[in-house]
């Protein structure tokens, strides 16, 4: 296609198996151009068709970016002649993990008993819902030592992570647990970077009757975050493998 050769890592990346793999690149590295390359790869030696390929991103910047490549390479693809037309017909969907979350759950949440119209928290209505509940919470915070703002940020953080990692706050509580167990049992005294973590848990734990009563704010709403649609997108994903098809 006219375009510089490789790097022999570079190399290893576009004609990698078609299996999981991870890669792992910093900022200008060449990322965007090694994966529209990998496409390319796939598509001209007949493993996917353009419109089997699915491209997603952190942000929406990242999206135009990769989706231009992208397309850039199936034209210039195109252009050789070299694969019948009908390979070549479909385009890749790329797009943000939200975006493309928002999607599925438009199409197949009543496969999990959600109605599809279920309205979606903006960030500025999820912090009104989450500060409310701040403000009102008379639990006990001994081991938070932020102001009312802090704790709201840090209290939606949690729930969105929570969300991300499709988990709940019982099991967080249990990793605390497993945590103060493991040191207790330490044959001395644990190291500074092993109290850091056993406080940081503390006040996660601390957090968590906040997301708990959050997420109970949002039942009760019928609405739902962004981290409630991811969530409820990989559900869709892993109980309905149809959607796949």
């Amino acid at each position: 296609l006219g375009q510089s050769e490789p790097t022999a890592e570079q190399s290893e990346v576009v004609a990698a198996p078609l299996e999981p793999g991870v890669v792992v690149a910093g900022a200008g590295s060449g990322k965007s151009e090694t994966m529209a390359s990998r496409v390319v790869w796939l598509v001209a030696n007949g493993y996917v068709r353009p419109e089997h390929v699915l491209g997603l991103t952190f942000t929406r910047k990242a999206t135009a970016e990769l989706a231009e490549r992208v397309r850039k390479r199936l034209d210039q693809l195109r252009e050789t002649e070299q694969l019948p037309g009908e390979l070549l017909d479909g385009e890749p969907t790329v797009s943000t993990y939200n975006a493309y979350a928002g999607r599925i759950v438009s199409d197949h949440a009543l496969r999990e008993a959600v109605e599809p119209t279920s309205r979606l928290l903006s960030e500025g209505q999820s912090w009104q819902l989450a500060s409310r509940i701040v403000g009102e919470y008379d639990g006990p915070m001994d081991h938070i030592t932020v102001g009312a703002d802090t704790v709201t940020r840090r209290t939606l953080e949690l729930a969105g992570q929570i969300s991300d990692h499709l988990t709940g706050a019982e099991q967080v509580r249990g990793i605390g647990r497993w945590l103060r167990a493991e040191a207790e049992n330490l044959p001395k005294k644990p190291a500074p970077a092993t109290r850091n973590l056993l406080s940081a848990q503390q006040r996660r734990e601390q957090l968590l009757p906040l997301v708990e009563r959050y997420e109970h704010a949002k039942r009760g709403r019928e609405v739902m975050d962004f981290g409630d649609q991811m969530a409820l997108a990989a559900r869709i994903a892993q109980n309905h493998p149809e959607v796949g098809l």
